[in-house]
């Protein structure tokens, strides 16, 4: 969509109206979609219910690409000069899954 056509559509007065508009742009558009741009072009910049909730709880996991230590559960961080990951707790390696100076739970 060319910013000429955003703007064109920001002035339609009804979901119908974008239709017939896009519809000379030989592009197709749903009932519902012209609905739903209808209303994002025409809201007064609050969330919906709905909106609200996708974001307030947080609707991504920050947590899927830490990498967690099979050992002992700790984060571990990336060391680059071996191109691996080493828990700072109990000294577990990624690239070769080896512990290095102590076990867990010894002291």
């Amino acid at each position: 969509m060319t910013k000429e056509m955003f703007e064109k559509a920001k002035t339609a007065k009804s979901a119908e109206e974008l239709i017939e508009m896009a519809k000379a742009e030989n592009i197709k558009l749903s009932q519902e979609q012209a609905k739903d741009i209808f209303a994002r072009l025409n809201s007064d910049g609050e969330l919906s219910d709905e909106e609200l909730d996708a974001v307030s709880g947080g609707c991504g996991d920050d947590d899927k690409d830490v990498k967690r230590c099979p050992n002992c559960g700790t984060e571990m961080e990336y060391y680059a000069p071996t191109n691996s990951y080493r828990c700072n707790n109990c000294h577990h390696n990624s690239k070769t899954d080896k512990l290095f100076l102590r076990q867990p739970n010894q002291p």
